[in-house]
């Protein structure tokens, strides 16, 4: 009991940080159980199985990477509207006639240098928002 009050207190982004990666690892578990599949309910040999699952794992890593970038490119697009702080770097940009993925290009770039110095200065972002 002694092991679980050393976590009573921490903060709610903790806690949901630590679900969040629970959840995210559950995901690891279908290889093993793809395998298990593979083998027993279809009767698929080594080889087999090890083609299928080196595929699968080939094909992976692009579309994690896709999604890293769409998701970077879903924030930029919210962002933009609701902080004013992006608002106005939206608008300079604009201003200078650039197209409008360019300038989602420089507010994605921005988002990612935001959340690097919060991170490393362990601090919060606080904004007004309109």
């Amino acid at each position: 009991m002694k092991f679980i009050q050393q976590y009573k207190n921490l903060s709610k982004e903790i806690y949901i940080l630590f679900f969040g990666r629970v959840v995210t690892s559950m995901g690891s578990l279908i290889w093993p159980l793809l395998t298990l599949i593979l083998k027993n309910k279809l009767g698929y040999n080594a080889t087999t199985i090890a083609t299928i699952t080196m595929a699968m794992s080939i094909l992976q890593f692009p579309m994690l990477l896709l999604g890293g970038k769409l998701a970077l490119f879903r924030v930029s697009r919210i962002i933009w509207q609701h902080d004013h702080v992006f608002r106005a770097y939206y608008l300079k940009r604009q201003y200078e006639s650039k197209h409008y993925y360019v300038i989602f290009g420089y507010i994605q770039k921005k988002v990612t240098r935001v959340i690097y110095s919060v991170l490393k200065k362990d601090t919060t972002y606080i904004t007004n928002f309109a």
